[in-house]
Order: C-alpha cells, then sequence, then structure tokens
C-alpha cells in the first residue's frame, strides 16, 4: 500500500517517502541496514533499470513490491541511484 504523502506539494512522486516506507525497514536509510539478508546498496553496481526490476520481481530473500505502480518504482530506483550508492 502506497502512502498519500508519497506526492509533493506541486504533484511530483516523493521517492525518499517512497524508499522509507518500502525499504529503509530493511536496507536502512543510508543503505546499508542489510537486516535479514539485505544488501548493501551503497555498493550496488546496478543500473536504476535493474533495480527497478528486483524491486518489481524480487530477488533473493527480498520479495517482489508489485503494489507499486511503473512510476513510483523507477523514482525509488532512481533514489537509490543518486541518493545511496557510492555514499
Amino acid at each position: 500500500k502506497e502512502p498519500v504523502a508519497a506526492l509533493n506539494s506541486d504533484g511530483t512522486i516523493n521517492a525518499e517517502v517512497l524508499y522509507k516506507a518500502n525499504c529503509e525497514s530493511c536496507h536502512g536509510m543510508d543503505g546499508k541496514r542489510n537486516l535479514a539478508g539485505a544488501l548493501d546498496l551503497s555498493t550496488s553496481k546496478l543500473s536504476v533499470d535493474s533495480i527497478d526490476n528486483i524491486i518489481h520481481k524480487g530477488r533473493g530473500n527480498m520479495a517482489k513490491f508489485d503494489g507499486l505502480t511503473p512510476e513510483n518504482r523507477n523514482a525509488i530506483a532512481k533514489y537509490v541511484n543518486d541518493n545511496i550508492k557510492a555514499k
């Protein structure tokens, strides 16, 4: 279930809110939590498209998030790429 607050006041997707709601519990806000076998996102070499695909279909211990819209999955993938990887 996607949080209502996932939109900014200008109507654009708030990817940080989506990441926090869907990813933070296992990956942590810095991507390094590694709870339940979650990979360290800060060292990821995956492309935005690959991250999006993993969010959609799952991989390893990570369940799929097929309840997210394609736009929200892509926003999360870009957030990981721009704000977590190599930080």
